[in-house]
Protein backbone atom coordinates (compact mmCIF):
# COMPACT_ATOMS: atom_id res chain seq x y z
CA UNK A 1 0.00 0.00 0.00
CA UNK A 2 1.22 3.50 -0.80
CA UNK A 3 2.00 5.86 2.06
CA UNK A 4 2.89 9.55 2.25
CA UNK A 5 6.58 8.64 2.24
CA UNK A 6 6.16 7.35 -1.32
CA UNK A 7 5.41 10.89 -2.53
CA UNK A 8 7.75 13.87 -2.97
CA UNK A 9 5.53 16.33 -1.11
CA UNK A 10 2.41 16.56 1.03
CA UNK A 11 0.64 18.28 -1.88
CA UNK A 12 1.11 15.24 -4.11
CA UNK A 13 0.00 12.97 -1.28
CA UNK A 14 -3.11 15.08 -0.64
CA UNK A 15 -3.91 15.02 -4.35
CA UNK A 16 -3.57 11.22 -4.36
CA UNK A 17 -5.79 10.89 -1.29
CA UNK A 18 -8.42 13.22 -2.75
CA UNK A 19 -8.80 10.84 -5.68
CA UNK A 20 -9.39 7.97 -3.29
CA UNK A 21 -12.00 9.43 -0.91
CA UNK A 22 -13.52 6.66 1.14
CA UNK A 23 -16.81 6.40 2.95
CA UNK A 24 -16.76 5.72 6.70
CA UNK A 25 -17.80 2.13 5.97
CA UNK A 26 -14.86 1.71 3.58
CA UNK A 27 -12.52 2.99 6.30
CA UNK A 28 -13.89 0.31 8.63
CA UNK A 29 -12.78 -2.31 6.09
CA UNK A 30 -9.32 -0.68 5.93
CA UNK A 31 -9.13 -0.74 9.73
CA UNK A 32 -10.12 -4.40 9.84
CA UNK A 33 -7.38 -5.21 7.31
CA UNK A 34 -4.81 -3.35 9.45
CA UNK A 35 -5.97 -5.29 12.51
CA UNK A 36 -5.25 -8.55 10.68
CA UNK A 37 -1.80 -7.29 9.71
CA UNK A 38 -0.98 -6.18 13.28
CA UNK A 39 -1.79 -9.19 15.45
CA UNK A 40 -5.38 -8.27 16.24
CA UNK A 41 -4.88 -4.64 17.30
CA UNK A 42 -5.28 -1.49 15.25
CA UNK A 43 -2.15 0.67 15.61
CA UNK A 44 -2.49 3.99 17.44
CA UNK A 45 -3.53 7.22 15.74
CA UNK A 46 0.03 8.57 15.53
CA UNK A 47 1.11 5.46 13.64
CA UNK A 48 -1.90 5.70 11.34
CA UNK A 49 -1.10 9.31 10.49
CA UNK A 50 2.60 8.58 9.97
CA UNK A 51 1.78 5.73 7.59
CA UNK A 52 -0.65 7.76 5.49
CA UNK A 53 -3.96 6.78 7.10
CA UNK A 54 -5.05 10.30 8.06
CA UNK A 55 -8.49 9.65 6.61
CA UNK A 56 -8.88 6.62 8.87
CA UNK A 57 -7.89 8.53 12.00
CA UNK A 58 -10.27 11.35 11.02
CA UNK A 59 -13.12 8.89 10.42
CA UNK A 60 -12.44 7.11 13.72
CA UNK A 61 -12.70 10.41 15.57
CA UNK A 62 -15.92 11.43 13.81
CA UNK A 63 -17.62 8.01 13.70
CA UNK A 64 -16.39 6.17 16.81
CA UNK A 65 -19.42 3.85 16.90
CA UNK A 66 -18.34 2.25 13.62
CA UNK A 67 -15.04 1.18 15.22
CA UNK A 68 -16.26 -0.10 18.60
CA UNK A 69 -15.74 -3.71 17.56
CA UNK A 70 -12.06 -3.09 16.74
CA UNK A 71 -9.40 -3.45 19.42
CA UNK A 72 -7.25 -0.31 19.28
CA UNK A 73 -3.82 0.56 20.59
CA UNK A 74 -4.44 3.91 22.23
CA UNK A 75 -1.73 6.35 23.22
CA UNK A 76 -4.45 8.66 24.50
CA UNK A 77 -6.67 7.38 27.27
CA UNK A 78 -10.44 7.66 27.20
CA UNK A 79 -12.13 9.70 29.96
CA UNK A 80 -13.18 6.44 31.60
CA UNK A 81 -9.57 5.20 31.59
CA UNK A 82 -8.50 8.47 33.27
CA UNK A 83 -11.10 7.86 36.00
CA UNK A 84 -9.37 4.54 36.74
CA UNK A 85 -5.99 6.31 36.87
CA UNK A 86 -7.41 8.92 39.26
CA UNK A 87 -8.88 6.23 41.51
CA UNK A 88 -5.50 4.47 41.64
CA UNK A 89 -3.74 7.75 42.51
CA UNK A 90 -6.25 8.34 45.31
CA UNK A 91 -5.31 4.96 46.78
CA UNK A 92 -1.60 5.80 46.51
CA UNK A 93 -2.06 9.24 48.15
CA UNK A 94 -4.02 8.40 51.30
CA UNK A 95 -7.51 8.88 49.88
CA UNK A 96 -6.99 12.27 48.20
CA UNK A 97 -5.98 13.08 44.65
CA UNK A 98 -3.00 15.48 44.61
CA UNK A 99 -3.53 19.13 43.76
CA UNK A 100 -3.94 20.49 40.20
CA UNK A 101 -0.33 21.73 39.95
CA UNK A 102 1.00 18.28 40.74
CA UNK A 103 -1.36 16.74 38.20
CA UNK A 104 -0.24 19.21 35.53
CA UNK A 105 3.36 18.13 36.06
CA UNK A 106 2.86 14.39 36.52
CA UNK A 107 -0.42 13.49 34.78
CA UNK A 108 -1.25 16.25 32.30
CA UNK A 109 -3.89 14.17 30.52
CA UNK A 110 -5.70 13.45 33.77
CA UNK A 111 -5.95 17.15 34.61
CA UNK A 112 -7.30 17.82 31.13
CA UNK A 113 -9.88 15.02 31.41
CA UNK A 114 -11.01 16.32 34.82
CA UNK A 115 -11.64 19.78 33.37
CA UNK A 116 -13.40 18.45 30.29
CA UNK A 117 -15.50 15.75 32.02
CA UNK A 118 -16.02 16.97 35.61
CA UNK A 119 -19.09 14.78 36.18
CA UNK A 120 -17.01 11.62 35.78
CA UNK A 121 -14.72 12.71 38.62
CA UNK A 122 -17.31 14.00 41.14
CA UNK A 123 -16.75 11.02 43.43
CA UNK A 124 -13.00 11.69 43.73
CA UNK A 125 -11.74 13.84 46.59
CA UNK A 126 -8.96 16.19 45.45
CA UNK A 127 -6.55 18.41 47.33
CA UNK A 128 -7.49 21.82 45.91
CA UNK A 129 -4.68 23.65 47.65
CA UNK A 130 -2.22 24.83 45.03
CA UNK A 131 0.16 27.00 47.02
CA UNK A 132 2.16 26.07 50.10
CA UNK A 133 1.70 28.08 53.27
CA UNK A 134 4.73 29.98 54.64
CA UNK A 135 5.00 27.37 57.39
CA UNK A 136 5.15 24.58 54.79
CA UNK A 137 7.93 26.49 52.99
CA UNK A 138 9.90 26.63 56.26
CA UNK A 139 9.86 22.82 56.34
CA UNK A 140 11.04 22.72 52.70
CA UNK A 141 13.83 25.22 53.49
CA UNK A 142 14.97 23.18 56.50
CA UNK A 143 15.09 20.04 54.36
CA UNK A 144 17.07 21.81 51.61
CA UNK A 145 19.53 23.18 54.15
CA UNK A 146 19.97 19.69 55.58
CA UNK A 147 20.68 18.34 52.07
CA UNK A 148 23.28 21.10 51.48
CA UNK A 149 25.49 20.69 54.54
CA UNK A 150 23.33 22.85 56.82
CA UNK A 151 23.21 25.87 54.50
CA UNK A 152 20.23 26.95 52.42
CA UNK A 153 21.31 27.54 48.78
CA UNK A 154 21.32 30.99 47.20
CA UNK A 155 18.29 32.71 45.67
CA UNK A 156 19.59 32.02 42.15
CA UNK A 157 19.91 28.32 42.97
CA UNK A 158 16.38 28.27 44.37
CA UNK A 159 15.05 29.93 41.21
CA UNK A 160 16.92 27.56 38.88
CA UNK A 161 15.77 24.50 40.79
CA UNK A 162 12.05 25.27 40.89
CA UNK A 163 11.96 26.70 44.40
CA UNK A 164 10.98 30.22 43.36
CA UNK A 165 8.00 30.04 45.73
CA UNK A 166 10.40 29.49 48.62
CA UNK A 167 12.54 32.42 47.53
CA UNK A 168 9.44 34.66 47.38
CA UNK A 169 8.32 33.67 50.89
CA UNK A 170 11.83 34.22 52.29
CA UNK A 171 11.78 37.77 50.87
CA UNK A 172 8.29 38.52 52.21
CA UNK A 173 8.66 36.87 55.64
CA UNK A 174 12.36 36.66 56.48
CA UNK A 175 11.71 36.23 60.20
CA UNK A 176 10.34 32.74 59.61
CA UNK A 177 13.69 31.67 58.17
CA UNK A 178 16.14 33.40 60.56
CA UNK A 179 17.00 30.08 62.22
CA UNK A 180 18.28 28.62 58.90
CA UNK A 181 21.87 29.35 57.89
CA UNK A 182 21.96 30.81 54.41
CA UNK A 183 24.77 31.37 51.98
CA UNK A 184 23.63 34.29 49.85
CA UNK A 185 26.23 33.84 47.12
CA UNK A 186 27.11 30.16 47.08
CA UNK A 187 26.06 28.33 43.90
CA UNK A 188 25.28 24.80 45.01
Amino acid sequence: MLTQKDFESWDLWDEFCAKKRRTPEEWVLVAEQLVEEHDGTLPNVSWLRDKGYRGLSYTMRNHPDLFKHIKQDRKIKTPEEWVLVAEQLVKEHDGTLPNPNWLRKEYRGLGHAMKRYPDLFKHIKQDKKIKKTPEEWVIVAEQLAKEHDGTLPSASWLQKNKYSGLDRVIRKQPDLFRHIKRDWFKKC
